[in-house]
């Protein structure tokens, strides 16, 4: 499968915005977020205007296969803050294709530790990545307050000469 990274930009805003959401749904089905957290996270975390709004906190690239968004990520400093994968694309290398991006990325601007924090379901695919878990600690805000979130580290070497596989 051709997977091509690209810097998010406003034209993407609505396709990220409903990839975003089926994810949410995804997640709640099988981590068992409440009816609440999931309109929450659907309203503020979800909504295309609050993708606008985060995509000028940190940059954001996005996976794109088929003519289509497959995924997207967030990165901020040294921190994937965000990475998500259309459930009907997981398992098929877009995941580790934007974790790369990220990794090179960080990498690139001097980081030598990569972090990550997560609900339970992608602890796999962060382990697979390399990283290993470093606490546990409740969600202290938003949709998910309370929620148990899983922080992740890996140490980086010098950057690649390019992100590329």
């Amino acid at each position: 499968m051709n997977i091509t990274i690209q810097t998010m930009d406003s034209q993407n805003a609505a396709a990220v915005s409903r990839l975003l959401a089926a994810c949410y749904v995804f997640l709640a089905e099988r981590q068992g977020f409440s009816d609440a957290q999931l309109r929450r996270l659907l309203n503020e975390r979800a909504a295309e205007n609050q993708i606008q709004k985060s995509s000028q906190e940190y940059e954001r690239f996005v996976a794109v296969t088929g003519g289509e968004i497959a995924g997207f990520v967030g990165v901020e400093g040294n921190e994937v803050a965000e990475l998500f994968v259309a459930p009907e694309r997981q398992g098929q290398g877009v995941g580790r294709r934007l974790f790369h991006h990220a990794e090179w990325l960080i990498s690139s601007r001097g980081h030598r530790t990569l972090t990550v924090h997560t609900t339970g379901y992608a602890i796999p695919f962060y382990l697979a990545m390399g990283m290993h878990i470093v606490a546990e600690m409740p969600c202290s805000y938003g949709p998910l307050e309370g929620w148990t979130l899983t922080y992740l580290e890996k140490a980086l070497s010098e950057p690649a000469a390019s992100d590329t596989e």
